[in-house]
């Protein structure tokens, strides 16, 4: 079966934004195929986790200092404008590794990604992402257990959201 997934991807909805992330998930798993089959069947929560740390939803927030600081022997001055990378937070060797730009379902941190931000700004809807992204991965893999893309995924065009707005797969039993 041919399908194609097109307009998943939206910065206007965090819905849409996780089927966007979702769909870059799947295009990472069907091109790493050695690393597919780890997850395939049924995917652990722990290969959900390392799917947002690899491909996070969201790829940077921006920030005015209110207050002069020092990070990590850098002074920051109130008025700066910081701006926080999640993918580059995400693969912080510190945190995950040496080989934190692996996609690596089995890696212990990988609950410690930040994707979905953290504290006072953790996503009201982390939880529920989450849980979407498990069920559609087990109900994915339940009917089509093989899949490939088709052609080559379109990028959502956004400095601020990561997904795909356009995916060509072929899926089988």
């Amino acid at each position: 079966m041919r399908i194609e997934a097109s307009g998943v991807g939206s910065p206007a909805s965090a819905k849409r934004g996780q089927r966007a992330n979702s769909s870059s998930n799947i295009t990472r798993a069907s091109r790493r195929a050695s690393d597919a089959p780890r997850h395939r069947c049924s995917p652990k929560p722990n290969a959900i986790e390392e799917m947002l740390r690899v491909v996070s939803p969201v790829r940077n927030f921006a920030r005015v200092a209110t207050e002069d600081t020092l990070l990590r022997g850098k002074r920051i001055r109130a008025g700066d404008m910081l701006v926080f990378f999640y993918g580059s937070a995400n693969r912080d060797e510190e945190v995950f590794g040496a080989d934190s730009d692996a996609f690596e379902v089995t890696r212990a941190s990988a609950r410690r990604q930040i994707a979905f931000g953290f504290g006072e700004h953790l996503c009201l809807g982390a939880s529920l992402a989450r849980l979407e992204a498990r069920v559609m991965f087990e109900e994915l893999f339940a009917r089509w257990p093989r899949f490939a893309l088709a052609g080559e995924p379109t990028q959502l065009p956004s400095i601020l959201m990561n997904g795909l707005v356009h995916m060509p797969v072929v899926l089988g039993p």
